[in-house]
């Protein structure tokens, strides 16, 4: 949306209003009639050619978020989170795309971050969806980005295969699968750990133990999926 004001020095950047719109749900992801304008902002950010300072290396923000859980001197001896970690370096070494190879990303891409704009009033926006919520954007790989989406919307895997064919014009459709799924352990795996920090610090009444368990369990799911589908054991 429309850039009303920037202000740095204060850390605030406001926009223009998005009316006569609504929110994704989790169900919009199950629509393909809606999969090109889902995939034409995320495709126009990977392709920009942006180049963002912050550099998002799923591999590094995973320890980073370990670090700091376990500086919080808590224990969960009920999930293998060194082993798991360890596991993810292993698989990181296997995907091997180097920092220079990232792209822009949003890599916060659950639904409550598109904005469709509604039937009828189209003619007043630049775009029929727009996509908002920008604290985690950096550089990083596409794949990631996307596998990331895929781990918070949970549509069936025949969903995922019409909406990765959409967004890679149908160019190099096994490719961008098979990284997509390589990088789906991560994302589960970051805000697995950042679900058990918040259960530390965060005075909002949330289930983020819950939420967090249940994330762990889905990168584990998908760990042996990668086993078994592609015989990438880590």
């Amino acid at each position: 949306s429309r850039l009303v004001k920037y202000m740095p020095e204060i850390g605030v950047t406001i926009v223009e209003f998005i009316d006569n719109s609504i929110v994704l749900t989790n169900n919009h992801f199950l629509d393909e009639a809606l999969y090109p304008k889902i995939v034409s902002p995320i495709r126009k950010i990977h392709d920009s050619g942006v180049r963002l300072k912050k550099i998002f290396n799923p591999m590094i923000e995973v320890g980073k978020m370990a670090a700091i859980l376990e500086g919080l001197d808590v224990r969960y001896d009920e999930f293998a989170i060194d082993e798991t970690v360890k596991r993810l370096d292993r698989l990181s070494k296997v995907i091997d795309i180097p920092e220079t190879d990232y792209t822009a990303c949003h890599n916060d891409l659950l639904a409550d971050n598109f904005i469709l704009i509604k039937e009828g009033f189209e003619h007043l926006y630049s775009a029929p969806m727009y996509i908002i919520d920008w604290e985690y954007a950096g550089m990083s790989t596409k794949y990631y980005d996307l596998a990331d989406m895929f781990q918070e919307i949970l549509v069936p895997r025949e969903a995922e295969r019409r909406i990765i064919r959409e967004y890679c014009e149908d160019i190099d459709f096994d490719k961008t699968l098979y990284h997509i799924d390589l990088s789906r352990p991560f994302p589960d795996i970051y805000w697995f750990l950042w679900s058990l920090i918040q259960l530390s610090i965060s005075k909002i009444a949330f289930d983020y133990y819950g939420y967090g368990k249940t994330k762990y369990e889905n990168a584990l799911r998908n760990i042996e999926f990668i086993g078994n589908e592609y015989k990438v054991t880590v």
